[in-house]
């Protein structure tokens, strides 16, 4: 019991990281590197991004 506590422990603590992460990886990647003309074309351009982002990191984690 006490070891399952401190894993829920350490995946909450972790879980800010890795969004953390995520967003600095949007906006350098896709936000600041796109020149967009609307607030419609960054949205757009971010849902790809994200889209992509996830098919991306479903296929690595099959692969380990």
């Amino acid at each position: 019991m006490y070891d399952d506590q401190w894993k829920n422990v350490y995946t909450w603590r972790k879980a800010p990281i890795v969004l953390e992460r995520f967003w600095r990886s949007l906006k350098y990647n896709e936000v600041c590197m796109n020149d967009y003309e609307s607030p419609q074309e960054t949205r757009h351009g971010m849902e790809r991004y994200i889209h992509l982002h996830n098919h991306y990191c479903r296929i690595s984690r099959c692969s380990q």
